[in-house]
């Protein structure tokens, strides 16, 4: 009897090997990014905190709360954070709102998602207190 071509078994091991190490290597970028994205998520959050305390300090004006949020925000740039955003600013009677975004590309699956990932962090501040 004959063997055909695509009946003979040499070489399979060969294919499950590449095919689980690209499998491997997927996963392996795929957490890479996610962690990355992570960590720029909480650099942002930092960045949110650092401009609601600044719109804290504006004394409830929400115009002035709002420069000064934009304020820091400029003064916190990280080359990490690129287009950060201030996208919302609220001023309460209990402190102030601050809701910012930055576009991130990630590192390794830029090719996948070229517009990258918009991420948003918000923040609430109090005024602080003044001495008696």
């Amino acid at each position: 009897m004959r063997r055909v071509w695509w009946r003979r078994e040499d070489g399979t091991v060969l294919i499950l090997a590449i095919g689980s190490t690209l499998l491997v290597l997927a996963t392996v970028l795929a957490l890479a990014d996610a962690s990355s994205l992570r960590m720029r998520r909480t650099l942002l959050a930092m960045v949110a905190d650092d401009a609601a305390m600044a719109a804290a300090r504006a004394g409830g004006d929400p115009e002035r709360a709002e420069a000064q949020a934009m304020l820091a925000v400029a003064a916190d740039a990280d080359t990490r954070l690129t287009d950060v955003r201030v996208d919302a600013v609220a001023v309460g009677p209990d402190g102030v709102h601050v809701v910012l975004s930055a576009a991130l590309p990630p590192p390794i699956g830029a090719v996948l998602v070229p517009a990258g990932v918009r991420l948003r962090a918000a923040a609430d501040a109090r005024p602080p207190v003044a001495a008696p």
